[in-house]
């Protein structure tokens, strides 16, 4: 019972692994990519989204 009681404590890490990821590559703020980002959030998706900085570090 006590390795039921330890799995038990673990189920909302594993509600998070099953979650639906999404990666979208581009996503600029004012962009059709932002948006899907957003709609894929409010649907409970895991959303990891990149884009490239507006001036990169020489």
């Amino acid at each position: 019972m006590a390795i039921n009681a330890r799995l038990d404590a673990g189920d909302d890490e594993d509600d998070n692994r099953k979650k639906p990821a999404v990666l979208i590559a581009g996503c600029a703020k004012g962009d059709i990519s932002y948006e899907y980002c957003k709609a894929f959030s409010s649907l409970g998706c895991g959303v990891v989204a990149t884009d490239i900085p507006d001036r990169m570090p020489c």
